[in-house]
């Protein structure tokens, strides 16, 4: 191993190293608002994750004889001696050490191995923050004026896209907390968590330099192109903040879209399927089938950890429904002007 690269996620570190340094840029790259200030000093300190990425063809012929424990569309899990096994069909295969959280990731195909390293960095992390405290939800947060607005969309509703408006707006006070998955915390503040921003390479606004662009070619979805979040530097929250504004946005044949404040209990399913279930966060089955008896245990404390988590964020919000309209426009429009309406001017 020649290169490797720290971070540190409220305090849950990691460490990626790799022969291939192309990888390393990329981690960097989807990883950059965490990563260590004291790359070189603390180079040889132990990490609570650590990834390996080897540049080689899988050895299949080295491992043990196993029968499948899981198996997707994606991989297939095998199991031996504490160790598990994940095969992706050949071309693949990331070995994992849960109890001293190591994982070795073997493949010759780039783009699969830096899918891999990216899927396995974000389960891995996200598992031990939760055990902190630090619950994901399938949401875009904002920090406006020092408030924190979380909007809940559908899939296919425009996160990204609102995203990256917000961001390009001069007309606006808002930054970005992340652009899919703000963390909370039992006291219902948000935390920042923004990663790169994954886009259509149509839909990347020509005014970003490429320095901050990277190709990610995914094997079930469309190629996407990945902006690094340093290229929004000045527009990136840079602390916790409390959860003030909490919008559901619901698919409508209207042709104008409204915003209009409804109950919390009329919001409270949205909460729970985007936060205690996790529709639409990334779960990794292949780790969550890792979990042993006891495990699984503690794992209904993390439930009911999010599910408190949850209530706390509701009773700290205010809440509206987002009536959505066939019209992307509209629907952009009407958002930033609530937006701005939201976060009054500091005179």
């Amino acid at each position: 191993m020649k290169d490797k690269t720290r971070f540190s996620f409220y305090g849950v570190t990691l460490l990626v190293e790799s022969d291939n340094p192309g990888l390393i840029d990329l981690v960097r790259h989807d990883f950059s608002y965490f990563l260590e200030q004291r790359q070189e000093a603390n180079a040889n300190a132990d990490a609570d994750v650590k990834v390996s990425y080897y540049n080689v063809r899988p050895d299949y012929e080295a491992l043990p004889e196993m029968t499948g424990k899981l198996a997707t569309p994606r991989n297939i899990t095998f199991s031996d001696s504490g160790k598990f096994y994940i095969d992706y069909f050949g071309k693949a295969l990331n070995i994992s050490d849960r109890e001293k959280n190591n994982f070795s990731i073997y493949t010759l195909d780039p783009a699969l191995g830096r899918e891999i390293v990216y899927l396995t960095v974000i389960s891995r992390i996200c598992e031990l923050l939760e055990k902190r405290g630090l619950h994901r939800i399938h949401a875009l947060g904002l920090e406006c004026d020092q408030k924190g607005v979380l909007i809940l969309l559908p899939s296919g509703g425009g996160k990204t896209t609102l995203a990256m408006s917000v961001l390009a707006s001069q007309e606006n006070r808002c930054k970005l907390i992340s652009e899919d998955s703000p963390l909370v915390d039992l006291k219902g503040m948000l935390y920042p968590f923004p990663l790169r921003i994954g886009m259509l390479p149509e839909s990347l606004p020509e005014k970003v330099p490429a320095a901050f662009v990277r190709n990610f070619q995914r094997r079930a979805s469309l190629p996407k192109v990945t902006v690094n979040i340093d290229y929004f530097k000045k527009r990136i929250c840079a602390k916790a903040v409390s959860a003030d504004t909490l919008i559901i946005g619901v698919r409508s044949t209207m042709r104008q879209p409204q915003i209009k404040q409804v109950s919390k209990i009329q919001v409270l399913k949205y909460c729970l399927m985007n936060s205690v279930i996790g529709v639409g966060l990334y779960q990794g089955m292949e780790f969550i089938m890792q979990k042993n008896f006891r495990e699984t245990i503690k794992f209904t404390g993390i439930i009911f950890s999010r599910l408190i988590t949850n209530l706390k964020l509701l009773t700290r919000a205010n809440t509206f429904v987002f009536i959505m309209s066939r019209e992307a426009g509209s629907n952009l429009k009407t958002l930033e002007e609530f937006l701005n309406g939201h976060a009054p001017s500091k005179e």
